[in-house]
């Protein structure tokens, strides 16, 4: 999948709220927030994800990773990631986790 100047907002789910991720997916200039989810509330990732110029903000999840969940290969270059909640769990208010298999990566 391929984004460029979207905005994924507001969507809600039990699982993964704004973009839930298995193949490759591509982003530019892009914002997600105000996603809410179980897990991953703006980004779940189990492939491979690079996005460049976005704002991943105000996004939220109940169990872990408000902002994004990376379980495989992701790359941020010039990436605002901020104000992300999680409301109970691991608490890691949409950091990436610190051993994501396939690595992360930002610039």
């Amino acid at each position: 999948m391929f984004l460029t100047h979207c905005t994924i907002t507001a969507n809600s789910a039990s699982e993964y709220g704004g973009v839930w991720n298995y193949g490759t997916l591509t982003g530019m200039n892009s914002t997600l927030s105000g996603n809410t989810a179980g897990d991953g509330g703006a980004v779940d990732n189990a492939g491979t994800v690079a996005l460049t110029s976005c704002t991943v903000t105000g996004n939220s999840a109940s169990e872990t990773e408000g902002g994004i969940w990376n379980l495989d290969t992701m790359t941020l270059t010039s990436c605002q990631v901020s104000r992300n909640t999680v409301r109970k769990g691991r608490r890691r208010r949409g950091r990436l986790p610190p051993r994501a298999p396939g690595g992360s990566r930002l610039e």
